[in-house]
């Protein structure tokens, strides 16, 4: 329950939010190196706008460039309308934070992957293993 009306709000730091991605990005792409390669090739095809104009501007501006700057701009609108159904108010906030949103996912899911390649991913201080490592778990304690 979030409700100013009644007194009572919650609000996930920052920190615990990045902890949660951490934990949930690897698995929410499937679990398996395949599908994290897509879902992150995916992820980087959304930064690629930025990149492009990133360069664009250190270097030389071209075509290149300007339609990547036409891509980016929509990519942004698109996402000012989900922040507008989500937030109603400050949601231009989120049209101006999207390039900057679109990289901390990316970071966040390499994290996560590297997290269950390593085995150093936890819930509530317990180690949390990626599915397809529980799967063969069970199985083996199925015999």
């Amino acid at each position: 329950v979030n409700t100013k009306d009644i007194g009572v709000t919650y609000e996930k730091r920052w920190l615990s939010q990045l902890e949660t991605s951490r934990r949930l990005l690897y698995p929410m792409a499937g679990g398996t190196w395949f599908l994290a390669t897509i879902a992150g090739l995916g992820l980087l095809l959304l930064n690629l706008p930025t990149i492009i104009i990133t360069v664009g501007v250190l270097t030389e501006w071209g075509v290149l460039q300007t339609n990547a700057l036409i891509l980016s701009v929509l990519l942004a609108f698109v996402y000012g309308r989900y922040t507008y159904a989500i937030w109603r108010s400050n949601w231009w906030i989120g049209v101006l934070l999207w390039p900057i949103v679109v990289l901390q996912e990316l970071i966040l899911f390499v994290i996560s992957i590297i997290g269950y390649a390593r085995r150093t991913i936890t819930w509530k201080g317990r180690p949390v293993v990626s599915p397809r490592i529980a799967k063969q778990l069970e199985a083996i304690e199925s015999l």
